[in-house]
């Protein structure tokens, strides 16, 4: 049940980073990719040292929301399985719901909702402290 699960939220996460990453590939200017085809850069040259650069901070914005999207999976298992067949589907995010609104133990969900807050803010900063943070454009 798990790798038809990965695969819904993957086609579900597919089509808005193609979207984001066409429109950054798009704002790449032209002129650095003319100047480069001047000095005979070849094609992965190009990608390598003009585009990818210029695309960094986007790179960066899709890693973060991937992962934050990745830690909030629950639509995907709610409705195909319910966190079973015994319980091998079931994310942080499902069991949080079922702490909280199944078994009333609201006290726990808030605890574990806050934790995973915190464990989503750190994998941010990490991705911050990776990829420099800072952009000048």
């Amino acid at each position: 049940a798990m790798p038809a699960v990965i695969i819904m939220t993957i086609w579900k996460q597919v089509g808005f980073t193609m979207v984001i990453f066409l429109t950054a590939l798009l704002q790449v200017p032209d002129q650095y990719l003319e100047a480069a085809d001047i000095e005979g850069a070849g094609e992965l040259r190009k990608w390598w040292y003009i585009t990818l650069p210029l695309i960094k901070p986007i790179t960066m914005l899709v890693v973060i929301i991937q992962i934050i999207v990745s830690f909030q999976v629950f639509i995907q298992v709610f409705i195909m399985t319910g966190g079973g067949p015994g319980n091998t589907t079931r994310t942080l995010v499902q069991y949080i719901y079922e702490k909280g609104f199944v078994y009333w133990a609201m006290g726990h969900a808030a605890a574990m909702s806050v934790l995973l807050f915190i464990a989503i803010l750190f994998m941010t900063l990490i991705q911050f402290r990776y990829f420099g943070g800072s952009y000048k454009g």
